[in-house]
């Protein structure tokens, strides 16, 4: 898998952005939360010894006296139906040595990354990107949450072919006190691979993560997200497989913390030739 930073180069970004728009990614939304923010709500009359500051004049003919001048109730405003919204994205693309070179050949990591930006951008969101390969050694490029294509896609098409490393703490400040999905498209060939999936499990994020190809990381990858309930893992190995992969989609939305899971347990059937034990 190569070690050290590599050396960067940029692919075609204008022929991936545009091969990336043939392909329709679903998103699923998140619900939004009250902002708190108190709205006034409706009139009672006003007393002495209420603040005089909520008093609404053209209410109280003009008159400051109790019982006839009006006061405004203030109410946090309430939410009729299911409101929902986008959230930001961040994208996590490998670029190491273990890649395919997007000049040399199609890379579905560069096309898949493309496709999930192209996704939140049509919905008004605003795409953040982390091209790595020895991110510690110097080996990574971050663009920081924007909706302008042009820069995404340059991101997205830089290619350092070096070692294959997350600075996990940088990943975790990107992403800390916001509702910003995560995308992570690798080959999982990742020298701190079990870190990384501890440090991804951890986040109140939505993370959706794809393989490329069948490497040995991808299934332990797999088997760990099934433990985090965050985490949707999809593998993709031709670029028909890139239609199948739905941002977002986690067991359950997050809110406020981890998503805890159902236990449901299998009811038992007895048919009618068998009787149940105890029973005549």
């Amino acid at each position: 898998m190569g070690y050290g930073k590599g050396y960067p180069v940029d692919a075609n970004w204008l022929y991936y952005m545009k091969l990336a728009e043939n392909y329709a990614l679903p998103v699923k939304k998140i619900p939004m939360r009250d902002s708190g923010n108190l709205h006034p709500h409706s009139h009672r009359p006003w007393e002495i010894g209420q603040p005089v500051r909520e008093i609404d004049p053209w209410s109280s003919f003009g008159k400051y006296l109790p019982g006839i001048t009006q006061i405004w109730e203030r109410r946090q405003g309430e939410i009729f139906g299911v409101r929902e919204k986008t959230p930001d994205c961040l994208i996590i693309i490998d670029s190491s040595g273990s890649m395919v070179d997007p000049r040399a050949r199609l890379s579905h990591a560069v096309l898949g990354a493309g496709c999930a930006a192209d996704a939140y951008l049509r919905n008004d969101a605003q795409v953040a990107v982390y091209n790595f390969s020895d991110a510690p050694a110097g080996g990574r490029e971050h663009l920081p949450f924007t909706k302008s294509r042009t820069l995404v896609y340059r991101v997205l098409c830089r290619y350092f072919g070096g070692g294959t490393v997350l600075d996990l703490p940088e990943i975790t400040n990107l992403v800390r006190n916001t509702e910003a999905d995560v995308f992570l498209i690798t080959d999982m060939q990742i020298t701190n691979l079990d870190h990384t999936i501890a440090r991804l499990s951890a986040l109140n994020n939505r993370v959706t993560a794809v393989h490329v190809g069948k490497k040995p990381g991808a299934q332990r990858f797999i088997k760990a997200a099934k433990q985090s309930p965050n985490i949707s893992v999809f593998g993709v190995e031709k670029p028909a497989d890139i239609p199948r992969i739905v941002l977002g989609s986690v067991r359950s939305y997050l809110a406020g913390g981890k998503a805890k899971k159902k236990i449901v347990e299998e009811p038992t059937y007895w048919s009618w030739t068998k009787v149940p034990p105890g029973r005549k």
